[in-house]
């Protein structure tokens, strides 16, 4: 069977986790290396300083054998432990990584370059491996209490998505030319898997925190997709998945380098 990474940011007890384990053990030899914690909205982080302990952790609600790992570090950290703890054991890395499912979108171009999630599958392309990353949005307040974002049950529909869209990379042995890795977002609730594939909307987050007193600021939780449905493309991922309620798809290829000749022209003196 091949050989499956699954990271996440929530850290390795987080519902969505256990639900993507469970679906994606149908299709291949899942190995777990998550934070020991919750460590989102720390993008690309990686612990230069810090010694990383690595835990084997015995998780309820997995199918049995489960072979999963609490990491001290960050996202990144985690899939980097992970994928050279494959290597080492079976002598090759993942055939594949999958990041999530996270509670909570990542949808916008700031917010998905701020993202634990969505780093797991940059740290993934950047090695070659073909990579998933998978976001829940939950559209109401009332869809974050406990109740719900702790319950496996709730990450059903976006869990066998996933393991959909993960069997047929598996099967073709790669993503298509020009795309490094997807990221998916699942509205909470969904009856079918309506799916569009879409473009990251180029949102900024605004200042992002509010001030307390004359030293101090705070990160402002009133942050919300909401203000942003009305501002974005029609088939950007944020208005497929707030205003028509569907899975957005988008594909992501890592290719930094501006316009080459127009930066040519521009620099004659």
């Amino acid at each position: 069977m091949p050989d499956i990474l699954l990271c996440n940011d929530d850290g390795w007890e987080s519902a969505g986790l256990h639900a993507l384990k469970n679906e994606l053990d149908k299709i291949g030899d899942v190995t777990v290396f998550a934070p020991s914690c919750e460590r989102s909205w720390i993008g690309k982080k990686i612990s230069r300083y810090n010694e990383i302990s690595v835990s084997p952790v015995d998780p309820k609600g997995m199918i049995d054998n489960s072979e999963v790992y609490s990491v001290s570090g960050t996202p990144s950290d985690s899939c980097l432990i992970g994928t050279s703890n494959i290597f080492k054991s079976k002598g090759k890395p993942p055939d594949l990584i999958v990041s999530g499912i996270n509670n909570g979108a990542n949808m916008g171009l700031s917010f998905i370059l701020s993202s634990g999630t969505v780093a797991v599958s940059l740290e993934a392309a950047m090695m070659g491996i073909p990579s998933i990353c998978v976001s829940m949005f939950f559209q109401k307040k009332e869809h974050y209490s406990k109740g719900i974002i702790n319950d496996i049950k709730s990450y059903d529909k976006a869990a066998i998505f996933s393991r959909m869209v993960a069997e047929k990379i598996l099967n073709n042995g790669k993503l298509p030319d020009g795309i490094d890795f997807l990221i998916i977002n699942v509205p909470y609730g969904i009856k079918n898997f309506d799916f569009v594939v879409t473009e990251i909307a180029r949102i900024h987050y605004g200042y992002l925190f509010r001030k307390i007193n004359d030293n101090t600021y705070k990160f402002d939780e009133r942050l919300n997709f909401q203000n942003f449905k009305d501002k974005v493309p029609d088939n950007s991922d944020i208005n497929i998945v707030i205003n028509k309620y569907k899975i957005s798809i988008s594909p992501i290829l890592l290719d930094l380098t501006g316009n080459l000749k127009e930066l040519n022209k521009f620099l004659q003196f």
